[in-house]
């Protein structure tokens, strides 16, 4: 018996030993900070008596998380509950949240170990030409944390637990108190899900609200095609028909255009028009032998844009006359 237990000892201790270092991580604070880590030395106070309980009660192992068991124990029972994960996800409840929006709640209590994660996430639609956005939170006085995820909700491997390291996230704030901020810079566009969880043994009201810094508009990008045209006639017959030339603004912001022709018998309609960003418009282009003796006739048609990029562009058209 007595070298039974020696055996038990030997195992949990460097197991409680090991469970301790990993929950000094979960806070950006030294537990060894005296004056901020009462909150820290409850949440290992908390994940040690926890892994106890998952290593001496039965009834209690379903929910552990497996790093909470005892290194060198091997128990079958002693896993993550596969169905908890799933009835968390399926009960998670999202909300939209706009940049510049504050949101109120309030989290229930944690009665246990590792916190609670609120089951209402908030999701932030960024758009592109984002430079860089930010969330802040705010409540308490309890501890609360913030997380945040690009794809899908925040998910505990232990529900409702939000111990950091069991958690499915992709940025996290999780300072000691009741404040927390997450900063993404240069994101990708999509969709953000948030999270917050109440370390404190009593519910936590809270505020969160999303902030960002925009990308200045690109410029109008003046574009033109072709930039070349080709006709041909014949003395006594009628003009030649008329050809198309596209013009587009490939950039962004409005494009204000107008075209003139170098030459008389060579003209275009419309002579001017106004593209938003990606927008194009169709120019017809066309000459008018007149008067013209047999030979070759070339012209030019210049495309401007004031403050656009790229301009001005020329079209060279070309005939044949005669």
């Amino acid at each position: 018996m007595l070298l039974v237990l020696a055996l038990t000892l030997g195992l949990l201790v460097p197991a409680l030993a090991q469970a301790g270092g990993a929950v000094s991580k979960v806070k950006n604070e030294a537990v060894s900070d005296s004056a901020s880590s009462t909150l820290t030395q409850k949440k290992l106070g908390h994940l040690l008596q926890s892994r106890e309980d998952a290593f001496t009660n039965p009834q209690k192992r379903l929910t552990s998380h497996p790093l909470l068991i005892p290194t060198g124990i091997h128990d079958p029972d002693l896993k993550p509950s596969a169905l908890a994960v799933l009835a968390y996800t399926q009960q998670v409840t999202t909300s939209p949240i706009s940049f510049e929006q504050t949101v109120t709640g309030r989290i229930p209590a944690s009665s246990e170990w590792g916190g609670y994660l609120y089951e209402t996430q908030y999701v932030l639609e960024v758009p592109s030409r984002v430079s860089s956005f930010w969330v802040e939170l705010h409540g308490g006085p309890g501890d609360i944390d913030l997380f945040m995820r690009r794809g899908s909700a925040v998910t505990p491997t232990d529900p409702p637990h939000c111990w950091t390291d069991a958690t499915e996230y992709d940025w996290r704030s999780t300072t000691d108190g009741p404040d927390e901020e997450i900063r993404v810079s240069n994101p990708s566009p999509g969709r953000y899900y948030i999270a917050v969880c109440n370390w404190a043994d009593t519910p936590q009201p809270f505020q969160l609200t999303p902030y960002r810094e925009t990308q200045p508009p690109p410029p109008p990008l003046l574009s033109v095609s072709p930039t070349s045209l080709s006709f041909s006639a014949q003395e006594g017959g009628p003009n030649p028909s008329s050809q198309p030339v596209t013009v587009r603004n490939t950039g962004g912001g409005t494009l204000n255009w107008s075209g003139s022709s170098s030459v008389g018998w060579l003209s275009l309609s419309p002579t001017s028009g106004s593209l938003s960003a990606g927008g194009s418009q169709q120019v017809s282009v066309s000459v008018n032998i007149s008067g013209m003796s047999a030979g070759t006739y070339t012209g030019n048609i210049t495309f401007s844009a004031p403050g656009a990029q790229n301009s001005p562009q020329t079209v060279l058209v070309t005939i044949g006359c005669c």
